[in-house]
């Protein structure tokens, strides 16, 4: 049996963080790109994986130092690596909650051009639609410490860990069983307190459940309680996951070949694509920022244009001989 002695709601609301992001791409002529990650703040942000930088695989190199001051002391990381044409960074393995944000470069090479798109998604966290008071309390100032969220979350990770079990083949769930544990699950919450529900998920998890899901437990097995824990605990990371990047702010800046013909970016530094947002922008949906760019072949542009001068003196010689000679 598993203790919370302190709940990752708790937790959330509590110990708010901030670290600042920067994503830097420079896509070379080839195709292959450079991808760099940094981020600044305090070691407790620094190293949790609400925002995890790459390691795998021998293509990564990151460093860490430290930046003092006469009151703070500043964590920073950076992590470089380099792709070549056709490889993809896909950010993270597809687990739930895990924060997707790949990136996909395109070339398409033309007679006379070639074209390069870049496009870095962050996928939206849905939080309207799993949780929209966490979404609302988004919304409001930044010294908000509304908990009022915290019952919708605590269904919707209940009513998602049933559903994952149903699927799993127990037989004591049913569609029709789910909707009755949901509705009383919901009414439980909403009957209490958020504060007070914080202390009783706080305590000793699998008495909690079995006083939660008491109206049930003469149709459920003694192993029921373990595996719903086991479930519930993928949609517990993804909601300390999204709260954690509350308060972080994140920096791309791209760097593209050629000549640039279109992008969504908020501004231009030079030839560096700059765009800054944070968590309120990919709540929802996804975030894409985006940015064409073209190289024009010169030798190709010159061989045509010689070819078109060539046809227009043969039609001029053709029309001279044939036309205007005679006439």
């Amino acid at each position: 049996m598993k203790k919370l002695v302190l709940f990752f709601f708790l937790i959330v609301v509590l110990v708010p963080g901030c670290v600042e992001h920067f994503i830097l791409i420079n896509v070379q002529p080839g195709g292959g790109y450079t991808l760099e990650f940094i981020s600044r703040g305090d070691s407790t942000d620094m190293f949790n994986d609400d925002f995890s930088h790459p390691t795998a695989g021998k293509r990564w190199t990151q460093h860490v130092w430290t930046e003092k001051s006469e009151d703070d002391t500043t964590w920073i990381m950076e992590t470089r690596g380099y792709f070549e044409l056709g490889d993809k960074f896909v950010s993270s393995h597809d687990a739930i909650g895990t924060l997707l944000h790949p990136v996909e470069i395109e070339i398409k090479k033309r007679w006379i051009s070639t074209l390069y798109t870049a496009r870095h998604t962050f996928k939206g966290r849905e939080i309207y639609r799993k949780y929209p008071r966490l979404g609302e309390s988004l919304e409001e100032s930044a010294g908000s410490d509304s908990v009022e969220w915290i019952t919708e979350s605590f269904v919707y990770i209940i009513s998602s860990a049933l559903k994952d079990m149903e699927k799993q083949g127990y037989p004591e769930l049913t569609p029709f069983i789910i909707e009755r544990m949901t509705t009383h699950i919901r009414n439980y919450a909403e009957r209490i307190k958020s504060k007070r529900l914080i202390a009783e998920i706080s305590g000793e998890r699998n008495a909690f459940l079995k006083i939660l899901f008491k109206p049930f437990a003469d149709d459920l097995q003694n192993s029921f309680y373990e595996n719903i824990d086991d479930a519930m605990h993928p949609y517990e990371e993804e909601l300390r996951i999204t709260t954690g990047l509350q308060d972080d702010k994140f920096h791309f800046h791209l760097t593209m070949p050629g000549l640039l013909t279109r992008s969504n970016a908020d501004t231009l530094a030079g030839d560096t694509l700059k765009w800054e947002f944070e968590l309120g922008d990919f709540a929802g949906d996804d975030y894409i920022m985006e940015a064409v760019s073209v190289i024009y072949k010169t030798k190709a542009i010159q061989r045509i244009a010689v070819l078109v001068i060539l046809a227009s003196l043969s039609l001029w010689l053709f029309l001279w001989i044939f036309v205007f000679r005679k006439s």
